[in-house]
């Protein structure tokens, strides 16, 4: 029996059919060889640059700040540039979907056949532009006076939960940058990390990332080197020397706590922490 409105069936599945329809879905996706790694810190830290070490990146831009990148012309046309008034979340599950089914122009001969990597520049602006669309066109108020409310919130809480369940089902490396706000706690000695994401999703974005690095800069010698603590999974707020890493390597040693100049192959291939 069809569904008349969604020309769905609406007929009970049959014995067995469920089981192969769970393992078509297993073998159409599969990112678990992958990378999702979520990168926090503040501007000028190198989040950018590191993104752009990961193989057959694409830009999904919302910060325009690939020029920091070397050589990003000759990659010019591996890039998404968005604006403030787009319906982002339908634009960006799109994108995801069009690489999960390998569509158009993901799909072979297609002029994103290479892609091996989406990187998200930045997660914190796409989240404002999120909720700007939300205001404006859902709830249909002047997203520059007026606020959001629960309504809003829930709604992009909601929006973000669709999406990080497209980028986790996609086949491919995963990269998101946030900027952060950094807090001193006085009594305890600790710093508290927060991306600049508005709303309930900020306390949980992390946890659906395999891989969660902090950068900052510290002075050595005669100039600066971006330097890495990446940390940790349940106190990711708390602590910024605890670990959060799902990479091992071949001899069982793990990403150290704190090292310079990251990028994937150092990270990930090498194992160089100099």
């Amino acid at each position: 029996m069809l569904n008349k409105q969604t020309g769905v069936s609406t007929a009970p599945m049959k014995k067995g059919q469920w089981m192969k329809k769970l393992m078509d879905k297993r073998d159409k996706i599969d990112g678990l060889d992958f990378k999702k790694t979520l990168v926090l810190g503040k501007a000028g830290t190198g989040k950018t640059t590191f993104a752009s070490t990961f193989p057959n990146w694409l830009f999904l831009d919302f910060d325009k700040n690939m020029r920091v990148i070397p050589d990003a012309d000759k990659r010019r046309q591996f890039r998404i540039p968005f604006e403030r008034g787009d319906d982002i979340e339908s634009m960006v599950k799109d994108i995801f979907q069009a690489f999960i089914e390998k569509d158009e122009p993901f799909a072979p001969g297609g002029e994103f056949e290479s892609v091996e990597t989406i990187v998200i520049d930045s997660i914190h602006k796409m989240s404002d532009w999120m909720m700007y669309y939300i205001v404006s066109n859902n709830l249909k108020k002047n997203p520059k006076k007026d606020k959001p409310g629960f309504e809003g919130y829930n709604q992009l809480k909601n929006s973000w939960s669709e999406i990080v369940e497209k980028m986790k089902d996609a086949p491919c490396n995963i990269v998101a940058l946030t900027g952060v706000r950094t807090y001193e706690k006085e009594n305890e000695g600790t710093i508290e990390i927060q991306p600049m994401i508005e709303g309930a999703y900020r306390d949980m974005i992390a946890h659906e990332f395999g891989e969660v690095y902090y950068f900052d800069r510290e002075l050595k010698g005669f100039g600066d080197k971006a330097v890495v603590n990446y940390i940790g999974y349940s106190n990711i707020y708390k602590n910024i020397n605890m670990l959060k890493t799902t990479h091992k390597f071949e001899n069982g040693s793990s990403i150290p706590y704190k090292f310079n100049n990251p990028t994937y192959e150092r990270l990930y291939i090498k194992g160089e922490f100099a």
